[in-house]
């Protein structure tokens, strides 16, 4: 994905901040307790959302939160796998180049992907027509448990239904074909991911993960290296994270598997002339306002904060708070407490396990069940 370096130069004004200030950050909080770091009033916001959505007992996860215990429930193993079949591979033509251009996005409603402005920089159906061709997102491109690449499953983005763009927040909500582009798939069956607009989601010091489409390949989760070292600010958070090169549009999660932000664009390294550097120190070409987001290196990360989104999205400035696709978001169904279905996960021969072919069994088990968050879509037919 090629970057506008206006976008960068956005964020480094937004958040002037060098390696010697995130390593500054990174030892105040460890050095200061959760309630320092975050105020008493996002304490208890944080407090209050750890017992209404821990998968486990609120008071482990209320002891990460404040630094006493490192430990993981065994179910965000599952969790994560199952919140990130919402997570996709967008591909399209990029018109204007006339190459094929990659990047993350997520299903946010049963019709609705959220990806980045900088990925669909436009306002109209009409634009991104002229900008994009063959615009999809391809869920399961992705290995599995034996090493092998899955065949993914593509849908057509379906900009003429909805498109909303914001540069502001670098967002674009764009809708989705109901039927992959064979026909023979259901969008329902990826399921999608909550945008919760309550605060108390992150703290600073939290540790955050990351679901994505690095430079266009397989899906990838960042877990290590990932604080959240700043928490301060009304739209965004900060963070150092292993996020690849080429993930724009990814969803980044807290502990508990909500989405907290959409991953953008941080602060990138740069010499004394104000070029950007790549991983060798080597300047990196800008070409027609754009810079190979592959290259650069990331002082720091920045995603937008789910709350400002959602705040925004159902504000009369957005222009779309009134939209039936948009009241999604007003529903009470529309939470992560919803109700689950179940999905078969995949039968592996024995044979592929290294195990001895068992003797034929007169009535096989069925295959083990996982859970899947899904809902019904009206366009789901």
């Amino acid at each position: 994905m090629k970057l506008p370096v206006e976008l960068l130069a956005q964020a480094e004004a937004a958040y002037p901040i060098g390696a010697d200030d995130v390593t500054a950050l990174r030892q105040r909080n460890a050095a200061a307790s959760a309630r320092e770091l975050d105020g008493a009033v996002h304490f208890e916001r944080r407090r209050a959302m750890l017992s209404a959505t821990a998968r486990e007992s609120a008071d482990l996860a209320f002891e990460r939160y404040i630094g006493t215990n490192d430990l993981l429930p065994s179910n965000y193993l599952l969790s994560g796998y199952l919140h990130a079949r919402s997570v996709g591979r967008v591909r399209y033509l990029d018109k204007t180049t006339r190459r094929a251009a990659y990047a993350t996005g997520f299903m946010v409603t049963p019709e609705l992907m959220l990806t980045n402005h900088h990925v669909f920089p436009v306002a109209t159906a009409a634009e991104f027509a002229a900008f994009a061709d063959d615009a999809a997102i391809e869920f399961g491109y992705e290995y599995d448990v034996l090493g092998r690449r899955l065949e993914p499953v593509a849908h057509a983005l379906d900009p003429e239904t909805f498109l909303h763009t914001y540069a502001a927040l670098d967002l674009a909500l764009v809708a989705v074909k109901p039927r992959d582009v064979s026909g023979q798939r259901r969008l329902s069956d990826q399921g999608y991911l909550v945008l919760d607009g309550t605060l108390g989601k992150a703290g600073a010091g939290d540790y955050a993960t990351i679901v994505q489409h690095p430079d266009g390949r397989e899906k990838q989760v960042a877990l290590r290296n990932n604080q959240i070292v700043d928490n301060s600010l009304p739209d965004a958070l900060i963070y150092q994270s292993d996020t690849a090169p080429g993930s724009s549009g990814a969803a980044v999660f807290n502990n508990e598997w909500q989405v907290i932000a959409l991953h953008s664009a941080g602060v990138a390294k740069k010499d004394a002339a104000g070029n950007y550097l790549d991983r060798d120190g080597q300047p990196v070409p800008v070409e027609n306002g754009r810079v190979d987001e592959s290259r650069v290196v990331w002082i720091s990360n920045r995603g937008f904060r789910v709350s400002a989104i959602v705040g925004y999205l159902l504000s009369p400035a957005s222009g779309v708070d009134r939209h039936p696709l948009i009241q999604t978001l007003r529903s009470p169904a529309y939470t992560n407490a919803r109700p689950f279905t179940a999905a078969s996960l995949p039968v592996l021969a024995a044979q592929e396990l290294g195990l001895a072919a068992a003797a034929p069994a007169a009535a096989p088990n069925p295959a083990p069940a996982c859970l899947l968050y899904t809902s019904p879509s009206p366009r789901d037919s």
